[in-house]
């Protein structure tokens, strides 16, 4: 009569019935890894899939797609798409500007709270892109130089660098999800928020306070209940009326410029309209000659590269401005201006 066979029915002819009794009872434990080891490659599976969906939300992603795509890039802030509630036309300067550059595929690279640092990155990456623009149109906004922009942590966009160093899809599928189990993340920040709060506010070489006692009026509450020392003091507040070459957002000026020639990509410069007029007004006079003092100090620096910005400080009045503190944020006469003289400097290179 035939023996039945099978891995377990026989005593292998090299275990001894005690091996063979040990390796069943090992069994149960290497299904249990197999099962581990499955879950984890089908977690890892559903993770990645769901990355290559996330990543296409991400701003730096949609940055780099027009990075990649267009001839003319603009950089910006919210001066590129804030309208007013009551414009005819609520188009950016993108848009106007794309009008107008038929010839090129124009695109942004904007959102509210970009600055200089944010575009160093961009235009660093530039260089590794095989495609890439022609011109990068670089806006300097005065308001950026102040503590109140500068080193507020909820503009310096920590997850930017290792994006564009990891790759959109890469850091959707395991940068991030890391960085959120051991808590890393605050740790990218320049400052902290309490850091920020506690951030000196300067009237040129007289501290008038610090961020924390400028909070409430920044988001517009209370400054119909300022006096002409608050008023004054406010302006100081949300601009930077002395500071010299050195300024981190000039050595980010210098890096962004670099860059892009690097890349062999054209910088465009220019500085962006504000109110000058009731700045002025909270200020007094002298906020034009402190403005034109800040604009010979950049121009200096870009004369470092025989460039030249396109000075729009003082192009607008205050009728094409509508927030209720001196700012940037055009209505649509504003953004038009912008976009033409952008449109003017391209057109005759």
């Amino acid at each position: 009569m035939e023996t039945e066979t099978g891995p377990y029915t026989t005593p292998h002819p090299l275990l001894s019935p005690t091996a063979e009794s040990e390796q069943k009872q090992w069994q149960p434990v290497k299904r249990f890894w197999v099962k581990i080891v499955m879950f984890a490659a089908m977690l890892l599976l559903s993770q990645l899939a769901l990355s290559s969906v996330l990543m296409r939300r991400l701003d730096v992603y949609r940055d780099l797609e027009a990075i990649k795509s267009a001839d003319v890039v603009l950089f910006g802030d919210s001066t590129n798409s804030f309208a007013w509630k009551a414009d005819g036309d609520k188009r950016s300067i993108k848009d106007f500007l794309a009008e107008l550059l038929s010839k090129y595929k124009v695109d942004a690279v904007a959102q509210a709270g970009y600055h200089m640092p944010v575009f160093a990155a961009y235009s660093n990456i530039m260089a590794s892109l095989t495609q890439r623009p022609k011109y990068i149109v670089i806006p300097i906004n005065l308001r950026s130089f102040s503590p109140c922009w500068l080193d507020n942590p909820a503009r310096s966009f920590p997850e930017l660098n290792p994006t564009l160093q990891w790759g959109p899809w890469m850091y959707t599928a395991l940068i991030e999800p890391l960085k959120t189990l051991n808590g890393a993340g605050d740790s990218k920040l320049k400052k902290t928020q309490a850091e920020y709060l506690d951030s000196p506010v300067f009237d040129r070489d007289i501290r008038v306070g610090a961020v924390r006692d400028f909070k409430n009026i920044e988001v517009g509450v209370g400054t119909d209940k300022l006096d002409d020392a608050g008023k004054k003091t406010f302006i100081a507040y949300i601009n930077c009326l002395h500071f010299d070459k050195n300024h981190p957002q000039l050595r980010w000026l210098r890096e962004t410029i670099l860059s892009a020639r690097k890349a062999g990509v054209a910088p465009i410069v220019y500085i962006t309209p504000s109110n000058y007029e009731l700045a002025s007004d909270w200020y007094g006079p002298e906020f034009q000659a402190r403005t034109a003092e800040s604009i010979a100090i950049i121009q200096a620096v870009l004369a470092e590269f025989k460039l030249s910005a396109i000075d729009m400080s003082f192009d607008l009045t205050r009728e094409n401005f509508f927030d209720p503190i001196p700012s940037e944020h055009m209505k649509e006469a504003g953004r038009r201006h912008v976009a033409m003289r952008i449109a003017e400097s391209i057109n005759g290179k």
